[in-house]
């Protein structure tokens, strides 16, 4: 298992968003707020 660095870590946190915003709706949140 490799150490996961500063921008994988962002990237998993970006994906979890990008998750969560398709399930409340993509009407509900504007694009760019991340």
């Amino acid at each position: 298992v490799t150490h996961a660095g500063p921008r994988d870590a962002r990237a998993v946190r970006v994906d979890y968003h990008c998750r969560l915003l398709c399930r409340a709706g993509p009407g509900r949140v504007a694009p760019g707020s991340l």
